[in-house]
């Protein structure tokens, strides 16, 4: 099919097509909460409302100061007017905290919530706050365990769990994309104990280029006899480099310590660009679409974009499309969001070209330029 042609249908129907994430990393639950309970009844109810409306505030706006902001406190206080849904599931009885207290409550079951997204949404802009859309950096986790009797190791999808668990499940509950690696034989290969336990910076980004990572987050875990678990962490992301420790008592307090501090890093700066404008005009360029299967493929992906409010077809040209997008974020928000996914790519040559169009018409003087990958 010729350029004239695709052009002639492209600019006769124009079509609306359903949202899809293409190659686009995405968040799940991010509008979803589990929280111990210890009924079922409306008494048992309120106060886990709150809970779990906190936790998805902080996973929407990406800081964990938000949910105890004073502008918030009323959403918070009001968490059953956000509710669309919610369910119990039934689990062993446990202890809130300290089974030598009777005093300490016990839990019988946990309540899965989902919350309306667009009316939480609302409410967080409404009091000022970003809105981080779904699509996210991922993060693949390298964590090397040193064990008081001396066997080392690093921890894999398929194996301890017991390390692996609680980095996951923070990761979720922060609403931060993030994986371990595989260990299988290509991953040993390239790295080795020596490597996450030096924090060789190179061989670990390299190694997680399999995963299609935006960021690497490295943990070298040993114990104290006096302090209990130490980490130490290294987490490189987009040309950033940064290190911290954390410890507790038991590993998982450790771990988690130091999956918040990565996730806190990316909350600031990736989610504060999404509060700084709301409804802003966009004309996008995007090149090297050559059939229709191409227009489709950029289409989909835009509109799945949480940033994009709305998409207009304005032009079709030789091996190019122009949209108008009607944007919910700043446009560095909306560059930050495109370039997590592996469908577009910025085309600097023909962001800095003349400001004269090939139809004639001056083009928009911020115009945003992008290429189609293959």
């Amino acid at each position: 099919m010729t350029i004239p042609r695709i052009q002639t249908i492209l600019l006769a129907c124009l079509v609306v097509l359903p949202t899809f994430a293409a190659y686009a990393v995405e968040a799940d639950n991010l509008y979803d909460a589990e929280i111990p309970v210890t009924g079922q009844g409306t008494a048992e109810r309120a106060e886990p409302l709150k809970a779990a409306l906190a936790e998805v505030v902080v996973k929407v706006t990406g800081d964990r100061k938000s949910a105890t902001h004073p502008k918030l406190a009323l959403t918070i206080e009001r968490a059953g007017d956000f509710v669309q849904q919610y369910r119990y599931q039934a689990v062993a009885a446990q202890p809130a905290a300290d089974p030598r207290n009777p005093l300490d409550p016990v839990y019988t079951h946990v309540m899965h919530v989902d919350f309306d997204a667009k009316a939480v949404n609302k409410a967080l802009r409404d009091a000022g706050f970003p809105v981080w859309g779904r699509v996210r950096p991922l993060t693949v986790a390298w964590i090397a365990v040193q064990e008081p009797a001396g066997k080392r190791y690093i921890v894999g999808a398929d194996t301890s769990p017991e390390w692996r668990g609680p980095v996951l499940d923070r990761a979720a509950r922060r609403g931060i994309p993030l994986l371990v690696p595989a260990m299988d034989l290509e991953d040993q290969l390239a790295i080795s104990f020596a490597d996450v336990w030096a924090a060789f910076q190179h061989n670990l980004v390299e190694a997680s280029r399999r995963y299609q990572a935006d960021a690497v987050l490295v943990g070298r875990v040993r114990q104290d006899a006096a302090a209990g678990w130490q980490v130490t962490w290294g987490f490189y992301q987009g040309g950033n480099s940064d290190q911290w420790e954390s410890s507790g008592v038991t590993r998982s307090a450790a771990l988690v310590a130091g999956v918040d501090k990565a996730a806190d890093l990316l909350g600031v700066r990736f989610s504060k660009v999404f509060g700084l404008a709301e409804n802003d005009s966009v004309r996008l360029r995007v090149s090297d679409i050559h059939a229709l299967d191409d227009y489709a493929r950029v289409t989909r992906y835009l509109v799945s974009l949480d940033t994009v409010a709305s998409l207009q077809v304005t032009r079709v040209e030789p091996s190019s499309v122009l949209f108008d997008l009607i944007i919910q974020s700043s446009r560095e928000g909306l560059r930050q969001t495109i370039a997590l996914g592996n469908v577009l790519v910025a085309d600097g040559a023909r962001a800095n070209a003349a400001a004269t169009d090939a139809g004639g018409v001056p083009a928009a003087s911020e115009e945003m330029a992008y290429r189609l990958l293959p």
